[in-house]
């Protein structure tokens, strides 16, 4: 009952600070709340679901120990290495940008060199050049350059 007002309250709060609240996509907004809650009913009542989902989780923990053994083996203690010294507060050796920034990092990799695979493969079946090149350049490029290099093309 308690995710179900949460749900609730997050949408209420969307549409008291939309700007205009008469153009509100009304149709995407249930649809993407019925797909939250039959993705819930899956995966709570078909195993398999849950299996697959938790395969994923797995792969996700494995990239998170490579990417924290790597950051041990580059920074050292600060990286999440052995630390030179007692720690006298627990968590107080967690350093946000040597221990969480990196995998974030990874994963933004890994995210743009399949966006990059992906854009060649199309390219290579014959998809225009602008189209895939636009959908690399997407993932590497912040988005206002991006639209700015779209719209040179267009002038």
């Amino acid at each position: 009952m308690r995710g179900l007002l949460g749900i609730g309250v997050i949408l209420l709060l969307a549409w008291g600070l939309s700007e205009d609240r008469a153009r509100i996509p009304w149709r995407v907004v249930v649809a993407g709340v019925l797909l939250q809650f039959g993705l819930a009913f899956l995966f709570l009542t078909f195993p398999p679901a849950g299996a697959a989902f938790l395969l994923l989780n797995r792969a996700v923990d494995g990239l998170q120990s490579a990417t924290e053994a790597g950051t041990g083996f580059v920074f050292g203690y600060l990286g999440g290495g052995q630390l030179p010294f007692a720690e006298t507060r627990p968590g107080a050796s967690f350093i946000f940008a040597f221990r969480a920034l990196p995998l974030v990092l990874v994963i933004s990799a890994l995210a743009t060199l399949l966006l990059y695979c992906s854009a060649s493969y199309r390219r290579s079946l014959g998809c225009c050049a602008a189209r895939s090149g636009s959908a690399a350049r997407s993932a590497s490029v912040p988005q206002c350059t991006s639209l700015s290099a779209i719209s040179r093309r267009r002038s």
